[in-house]
């Protein structure tokens, strides 16, 4: 988001009391689908869904099918944290209708390779998601298929490898731990997509929500300017990631064996291609929380401005109302974060150790055959695991940056609040900044793996830590192995000539 574009007026929904003429909604007209944790949703069926019922100031549009009752797809959940927003519903004539940065267009390029690699065995049908038989046993007999060879590519493990250094038992260890790490995240990020992706197209239904009330604030072309920044950030990692690292990678890996190269490259790419796309989703989802909570600070921001230039500010009759609904917005995505944060939980724990188990094996490697003079021999084996190090960094790089980014944003808004000058007579007004303040710091945000340790810049600090005490352990115990070797044979050699 360019935090040039700052809005002129602060318009609270409370304070606006002529209503606009309602707008007719134009469907859509190509029935775009959309991939969202493993789930091909057609959003013209969706968005009709949605927009015949708000035209009409309906609240209670079955806009997600997650339980049929009379409180609407959400239930009373949606209905409690919306109005919390102190403002009229999302269907009402005063909303804006303009889509033009609806997340089909951002995730479109996910779509097509995730319908490529048979990710998404759901249809839509009357706004509904169904099984589709087809599409289901065609991701069941990849993933099947990717079993299987996997297995065949195990029986065969003795012939792919001809290393006749130290270090062989760990090069096999680290290419088991690796393809059977791979095929396992892949089968179970594949069943949790499943099951969740319902719970996920809820999420993304308070994040639309959540964009109308932007809207209503003159953020529209903030909201465009950031689609437009995360569609191409989106294509951009898709071209690094899926074809440099993964389909390029995984070809030069292949040509480092010496026996089954094609069955080696069948066995690993497919995995790291389904890994990857899912890990993409999560990223993109992450960006488009930030640029809301961006979008929050910058209307706080323009009242710290306004109120260091304007004598006894606030002079708006709105200013608690306007200041409660934009913190009621950010508690909403804060509380949309932490369920996203759930559901992609338990994949994220499996990268983070399988990642990090692999990028301590191939480094302790590589550094073994570069101190012990046998580059010369085994380069290929050392540009392999190179290569495959600077994928797991990028990982955990890119991984720790995206949630560090949006905790950041999240829990700056109550800096930006605090920073607004209130005049001594403006009594009203100054409890309402610091109440809110104290909800903003009891609701701070943080991104965990199953809880057990937060996903930020201290966890790149501690991998980093981590890695260099091993690698310092292991290559002392490598010496010490190796001069204890050259002993024994030195001695063995003096009593053979005695």
């Amino acid at each position: 988001m360019s935090s040039s574009r700052i809005p002129q007026t602060m318009i609270s929904a409370d304070s606006s009391e002529k209503e606009l003429p309602r707008t007719k909604v134009k469907s859509i007209e190509s029935p775009c689908k959309y991939i969202f944790w493993g789930k091909i949703v057609t959003w013209k069926t969706m968005w009709d869904t949605l927009f015949s019922s708000l035209s009409r100031g309906d609240n209670n549009c079955n806009f997600f099918p997650l339980r049929k009752n009379k409180e609407g797809p959400l239930g009373k959940a949606r209905s409690r944290k919306m109005s919390m927003l102190g403002s009229p519903s999302i269907g009402s004539s005063a909303v804006k209708t303009n889509n033009h940065y609806a997340f089909e267009k951002i995730f479109k390029p996910v779509y097509f390779l995730g319908a490529v690699l048979g990710m998404s065995p759901y249809n839509v049908t009357d706004g509904e998601l169904v099984l589709s038989k087809l599409k289901a046993t065609l991701s069941m007999t990849l993933v099947v298929f990717n079993v299987v060879l996997t297995v065949l590519y195990f029986q065969s493990f003795a012939d792919n490898f001809d290393i006749d250094f130290a270090k062989a038992d760990t090069i096999k260890f680290l290419t088991i731990f690796r393809d059977l790490g791979g095929t396992t995240i892949m089968a179970i990020t594949l069943m949790f997509s499943y099951v969740n992706s319902k719970h996920m197209l809820r999420e993304v239904g308070l994040i639309y929500q959540v964009d109308s009330e932007l809207m209503k604030l003159n953020f529209e072309n903030d909201l465009e300017e950031s689609e437009r920044k995360i569609k191409k950030q989106l294509a951009i990692l898709l071209v690094v990631l899926n074809f440099v690292f993964n389909v390029v990678g995984e070809v030069g890996s292949a040509m480092v064996r010496t026996n089954h190269r094609i069955l080696y490259l069948l066995v690993n790419i497919y995995p790291r291609l389904v890994i990857t796309l899912l890990n993409l989703t999560l990223y993109s989802i992450f960006t488009v929380i930030q640029t809301r909570f961006e979008m929050i600070n910058v209307a706080i921001y323009q009242k710290v401005v306004k109120s260091n230039v304007v004598r006894k500010y606030p002079n708006e009759l709105d200013f608690s109302d306007q200041i409660t609904q934009l913190v009621s917005i950010h508690k909403i995505l804060v509380t949309v974060s932490r369920n996203i944060n759930s559901i992609f939980s338990f994949q994220i724990l499996l990268c983070i150790t399988v990642n990090f188990v692999l990028l301590i094996g191939d480094l302790h490697t590589s550094m073994y055959i570069i101190f012990f003079r046998i580059f010369t021999k085994h380069y290929k084996i050392v540009l392999d695991m190179i290569k495959n190090c600077i994928t797991y960094g990028f990982d955990l790089f890119y991984l720790a940056r995206r949630t560090s980014e949006l905790c950041n944003e999240a829990n700056r808004t109550k800096v930006v609040l605090l920073g607004i000058k209130i005049d001594v007579d403006k009594e009203n007004e100054r409890n309402t900044v610091i109440v809110s303040a104290l909800k903003l710091i009891q609701n701070k945000l943080e991104i965990t793996a199953c809880r057990l340790f937060n996903i930020d810049n201290a966890l790149l600090f501690s991998i980093c830590g981590a890695a260099s005490s091993y690698l310092f352990i292991m290559l002392q115990l490598d010496i010490g192995n190796r001069g204890q070797s050259n002993s024994t044979t030195t001695e063995s050699s003096y009593a053979t000539v005695l």
